[in-house]
Protein backbone atom coordinates (compact mmCIF):
# COMPACT_ATOMS: atom_id res chain seq x y z
CA UNK A 1 0.00 0.00 0.00
CA UNK A 2 3.30 2.35 0.46
CA UNK A 3 3.29 2.31 -3.24
CA UNK A 4 -0.17 4.33 -3.68
CA UNK A 5 1.38 7.11 -1.07
CA UNK A 6 4.61 7.50 -3.17
CA UNK A 7 2.77 7.81 -6.50
CA UNK A 8 0.19 10.57 -7.78
CA UNK A 9 -3.06 9.34 -9.41
CA UNK A 10 -1.41 9.68 -13.10
CA UNK A 11 1.58 8.17 -12.06
CA UNK A 12 -0.24 5.22 -11.01
CA UNK A 13 -2.77 5.08 -13.21
CA UNK A 14 -0.21 5.52 -16.21
CA UNK A 15 2.06 2.44 -14.65
CA UNK A 16 -1.20 0.36 -14.83
CA UNK A 17 -2.48 1.06 -18.47
CA UNK A 18 0.29 1.76 -19.87
CA UNK A 19 -0.16 3.04 -23.49
CA UNK A 20 -4.55 2.39 -22.87
CA UNK A 21 -4.07 5.69 -20.27
CA UNK A 22 -6.26 7.72 -21.84
CA UNK A 23 -5.11 11.83 -21.75
CA UNK A 24 -8.85 12.31 -20.39
CA UNK A 25 -8.41 10.27 -17.13
CA UNK A 26 -4.70 11.50 -16.96
CA UNK A 27 -5.52 14.98 -16.65
CA UNK A 28 -8.86 14.39 -14.48
CA UNK A 29 -7.13 12.24 -11.78
CA UNK A 30 -4.30 15.49 -11.46
CA UNK A 31 -6.80 17.59 -11.08
CA UNK A 32 -9.11 15.72 -9.01
CA UNK A 33 -5.71 14.82 -6.51
CA UNK A 34 -5.13 18.53 -6.13
CA UNK A 35 -8.04 19.09 -4.35
CA UNK A 36 -7.76 16.30 -2.29
CA UNK A 37 -4.53 17.38 -1.16
CA UNK A 38 -5.96 20.82 -0.43
CA UNK A 39 -3.66 22.34 -2.80
CA UNK A 40 -6.41 23.50 -4.97
CA UNK A 41 -9.69 24.23 -3.32
CA UNK A 42 -13.36 23.71 -5.09
CA UNK A 43 -16.20 26.32 -4.08
CA UNK A 44 -19.93 26.71 -4.70
CA UNK A 45 -21.83 29.72 -5.93
CA UNK A 46 -24.86 30.25 -6.46
CA UNK A 47 -26.62 32.33 -9.53
CA UNK A 48 -28.82 33.91 -11.76
CA UNK A 49 -29.31 35.01 -14.79
CA UNK A 50 -31.79 37.13 -14.10
CA UNK A 51 -33.82 37.45 -10.69
CA UNK A 52 -36.44 35.14 -11.28
CA UNK A 53 -34.60 32.40 -12.35
CA UNK A 54 -33.80 29.55 -10.01
CA UNK A 55 -30.89 29.78 -8.78
CA UNK A 56 -27.79 27.63 -10.92
CA UNK A 57 -24.60 26.64 -8.48
CA UNK A 58 -21.51 27.38 -10.33
CA UNK A 59 -18.08 25.41 -9.50
CA UNK A 60 -15.05 27.77 -8.74
CA UNK A 61 -11.34 27.13 -8.17
CA UNK A 62 -8.96 28.87 -5.75
CA UNK A 63 -5.73 27.94 -4.15
CA UNK A 64 -6.25 25.62 -1.29
CA UNK A 65 -4.50 25.72 2.35
CA UNK A 66 -1.90 23.70 0.96
CA UNK A 67 -1.08 25.61 -1.90
CA UNK A 68 1.67 27.44 -0.54
CA UNK A 69 4.96 25.33 -0.29
CA UNK A 70 3.57 23.02 -2.16
CA UNK A 71 6.18 21.61 -4.70
CA UNK A 72 4.64 20.42 -7.69
CA UNK A 73 5.33 18.22 -10.48
CA UNK A 74 5.55 18.88 -13.97
CA UNK A 75 1.95 17.63 -14.65
CA UNK A 76 0.71 19.42 -11.54
CA UNK A 77 2.26 22.17 -12.44
CA UNK A 78 -0.63 22.74 -16.00
CA UNK A 79 -3.45 23.37 -13.10
CA UNK A 80 -1.30 24.94 -10.72
CA UNK A 81 0.54 27.85 -13.02
CA UNK A 82 -3.25 30.28 -13.51
CA UNK A 83 -3.02 30.53 -9.37
CA UNK A 84 0.52 31.81 -9.15
CA UNK A 85 -0.04 34.69 -10.67
CA UNK A 86 -2.68 36.17 -8.19
CA UNK A 87 -3.44 34.76 -4.33
CA UNK A 88 -7.04 35.38 -4.31
CA UNK A 89 -7.81 34.47 -7.95
CA UNK A 90 -10.74 32.28 -8.65
CA UNK A 91 -11.86 30.56 -11.65
CA UNK A 92 -14.52 28.95 -13.29
CA UNK A 93 -13.90 24.35 -13.09
CA UNK A 94 -14.72 24.38 -16.51
CA UNK A 95 -12.44 27.20 -17.29
CA UNK A 96 -9.37 25.30 -15.11
CA UNK A 97 -10.22 21.88 -17.44
CA UNK A 98 -9.99 24.04 -20.62
CA UNK A 99 -6.52 25.84 -19.21
CA UNK A 100 -5.17 22.43 -18.09
CA UNK A 101 -6.02 21.35 -20.99
CA UNK A 102 -4.55 23.54 -22.83
CA UNK A 103 -1.55 23.93 -20.68
CA UNK A 104 -0.73 20.00 -20.98
CA UNK A 105 -0.31 20.51 -24.80
CA UNK A 106 -1.08 17.00 -26.29
CA UNK A 107 -1.11 13.60 -24.82
CA UNK A 108 2.53 12.97 -26.36
CA UNK A 109 3.62 16.16 -24.27
CA UNK A 110 2.30 15.17 -21.32
CA UNK A 111 3.20 11.69 -20.64
CA UNK A 112 6.91 12.54 -22.30
CA UNK A 113 7.63 16.06 -20.81
CA UNK A 114 5.82 15.85 -17.94
CA UNK A 115 4.54 13.24 -16.31
CA UNK A 116 7.41 10.63 -17.16
CA UNK A 117 9.86 13.28 -15.96
CA UNK A 118 9.11 12.45 -12.53
CA UNK A 119 12.09 10.85 -10.49
CA UNK A 120 9.91 8.94 -8.69
CA UNK A 121 9.11 6.91 -12.17
CA UNK A 122 12.42 6.69 -13.11
CA UNK A 123 13.40 3.02 -14.15
CA UNK A 124 9.95 2.06 -14.57
CA UNK A 125 9.19 2.87 -18.22
CA UNK A 126 11.50 2.30 -21.57
CA UNK A 127 12.79 5.48 -23.34
CA UNK A 128 14.10 6.19 -26.89
CA UNK A 129 12.82 8.66 -29.60
CA UNK A 130 10.71 5.80 -31.01
CA UNK A 131 8.49 4.75 -28.08
CA UNK A 132 8.22 8.96 -28.04
CA UNK A 133 7.23 9.32 -31.42
CA UNK A 134 4.93 6.36 -31.83
CA UNK A 135 3.39 7.54 -28.50
CA UNK A 136 4.11 4.27 -26.69
CA UNK A 137 4.38 3.83 -23.65
CA UNK A 138 6.07 0.71 -22.40
CA UNK A 139 7.15 -0.56 -18.62
CA UNK A 140 10.40 -2.22 -17.91
CA UNK A 141 10.57 -5.46 -16.02
CA UNK A 142 11.08 -3.33 -13.19
CA UNK A 143 7.73 -1.25 -13.56
CA UNK A 144 6.19 -4.45 -14.37
CA UNK A 145 6.90 -5.69 -10.97
CA UNK A 146 5.61 -1.50 -9.57
CA UNK A 147 2.47 -2.70 -11.52
CA UNK A 148 2.00 -5.32 -9.46
CA UNK A 149 2.38 -3.88 -6.52
CA UNK A 150 0.11 -1.35 -7.32
CA UNK A 151 -2.84 -3.95 -8.35
CA UNK A 152 -2.12 -6.18 -5.54
CA UNK A 153 -3.09 -2.22 -3.21
CA UNK A 154 -5.66 -1.45 -4.88
CA UNK A 155 -7.04 -5.03 -4.78
CA UNK A 156 -6.43 -5.04 -0.90
CA UNK A 157 -8.23 -1.58 -0.38
CA UNK A 158 -11.30 -2.93 -2.80
CA UNK A 159 -11.98 -6.20 -0.48
CA UNK A 160 -11.12 -4.21 3.15
CA UNK A 161 -11.90 -0.43 3.21
CA UNK A 162 -15.91 -1.03 3.00
CA UNK A 163 -15.69 -3.03 6.32
CA UNK A 164 -12.44 -0.73 7.67
CA UNK A 165 -14.92 2.29 7.13
CA UNK A 166 -18.01 0.53 8.87
CA UNK A 167 -15.88 -0.93 11.78
CA UNK A 168 -13.06 1.20 12.28
CA UNK A 169 -13.39 4.75 10.96
CA UNK A 170 -10.41 6.45 11.87
CA UNK A 171 -8.10 3.62 10.80
CA UNK A 172 -10.26 4.08 7.60
CA UNK A 173 -9.14 7.63 7.40
CA UNK A 174 -6.27 7.44 7.57
CA UNK A 175 -5.07 5.55 4.80
CA UNK A 176 -7.44 7.46 2.59
CA UNK A 177 -5.69 10.33 3.48
CA UNK A 178 -2.47 9.05 2.70
CA UNK A 179 -3.14 7.37 -0.34
CA UNK A 180 -5.13 10.45 -1.28
CA UNK A 181 -6.66 10.85 -5.17
CA UNK A 182 -5.46 7.43 -5.53
CA UNK A 183 -8.53 6.51 -4.30
CA UNK A 184 -10.00 6.91 -7.64
CA UNK A 185 -8.11 3.95 -8.70
CA UNK A 186 -10.44 1.68 -6.57
CA UNK A 187 -13.38 1.20 -9.91
CA UNK A 188 -15.28 -1.12 -7.91
CA UNK A 189 -15.29 1.02 -4.59
CA UNK A 190 -18.63 2.46 -2.99
CA UNK A 191 -18.13 6.04 -3.01
CA UNK A 192 -21.40 6.67 -1.89
CA UNK A 193 -20.29 5.22 1.10
CA UNK A 194 -17.59 7.32 1.50
CA UNK A 195 -19.94 10.96 0.75
CA UNK A 196 -21.67 9.64 3.95
CA UNK A 197 -18.37 9.61 5.79
CA UNK A 198 -17.36 13.27 4.17
CA UNK A 199 -18.34 15.65 6.58
CA UNK A 200 -16.49 14.00 9.53
CA UNK A 201 -13.58 13.74 7.57
CA UNK A 202 -13.71 17.35 6.93
CA UNK A 203 -14.04 18.41 10.06
CA UNK A 204 -11.82 16.07 11.25
CA UNK A 205 -8.83 17.68 8.85
CA UNK A 206 -10.00 21.33 9.96
CA UNK A 207 -9.89 20.79 13.68
CA UNK A 208 -6.43 19.29 12.76
CA UNK A 209 -5.05 22.25 10.32
CA UNK A 210 -7.06 25.31 11.96
CA UNK A 211 -7.49 24.73 15.50
CA UNK A 212 -11.82 24.42 14.60
CA UNK A 213 -14.11 22.11 13.42
CA UNK A 214 -15.88 23.83 11.09
CA UNK A 215 -14.97 24.21 7.22
CA UNK A 216 -15.40 23.23 4.02
CA UNK A 217 -15.36 19.45 3.32
CA UNK A 218 -16.24 18.09 0.19
CA UNK A 219 -13.25 15.43 -0.74
CA UNK A 220 -14.89 12.51 -1.12
CA UNK A 221 -17.84 14.07 -3.24
CA UNK A 222 -15.11 15.64 -5.96
CA UNK A 223 -14.86 11.93 -7.38
CA UNK A 224 -18.76 12.03 -8.32
CA UNK A 225 -19.48 15.69 -8.39
CA UNK A 226 -16.07 17.46 -10.06
CA UNK A 227 -15.78 13.71 -11.94
CA UNK A 228 -18.80 15.03 -14.34
CA UNK A 229 -17.71 18.58 -14.42
CA UNK A 230 -14.53 17.69 -15.34
CA UNK A 231 -15.82 15.56 -18.06
CA UNK A 232 -18.03 18.57 -20.15
CA UNK A 233 -15.18 20.71 -19.46
CA UNK A 234 -13.01 18.40 -21.50
CA UNK A 235 -15.64 17.60 -23.87
CA UNK A 236 -16.08 21.12 -24.73
CA UNK A 237 -12.27 21.37 -26.02
CA UNK A 238 -10.89 18.73 -26.50
CA UNK A 239 -10.57 18.05 -30.75
CA UNK A 240 -9.31 21.91 -31.04
CA UNK A 241 -9.11 25.57 -30.79
CA UNK A 242 -6.99 27.43 -29.93
CA UNK A 243 -6.86 29.88 -26.80
CA UNK A 244 -8.92 28.90 -24.38
CA UNK A 245 -11.04 26.86 -25.94
CA UNK A 246 -13.60 29.99 -27.05
CA UNK A 247 -13.44 31.29 -22.98
CA UNK A 248 -15.11 34.89 -22.59
CA UNK A 249 -12.52 37.01 -21.00
CA UNK A 250 -9.93 34.38 -20.58
CA UNK A 251 -6.34 36.21 -21.87
CA UNK A 252 -4.27 32.99 -22.99
CA UNK A 253 -3.92 29.93 -20.77
CA UNK A 254 -1.12 30.68 -18.99
CA UNK A 255 -3.43 33.22 -16.35
CA UNK A 256 -6.83 34.28 -16.56
CA UNK A 257 -7.41 37.20 -14.41
CA UNK A 258 -11.20 37.18 -16.16
CA UNK A 259 -12.17 34.16 -15.23
CA UNK A 260 -13.37 34.34 -12.06
CA UNK A 261 -16.27 36.40 -12.78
Amino acid sequence: MEILHQLTPAEAFLIREAKAASFRDLLKYTLIDLMFKKVLRCEEHEHKAHPNDPARIIHYVGRGLRYDGFRPKPHEWVFLKPFSYQEDLVIMFRHVVKMGYENAGSRRGYLFDKILQSSDLAGYFRGGWLNRWLVSVQLTERGQQVREAINRAVDELERKLPDLIRSDLPAAMEILKKINGNVLLLQSFDFELLKQIDDEFGRSVAQRETGTSSGCTGCFVYHDTYGHDFDSGYDSVDGGGSGCGGMSGCSGCGGCGGCGS
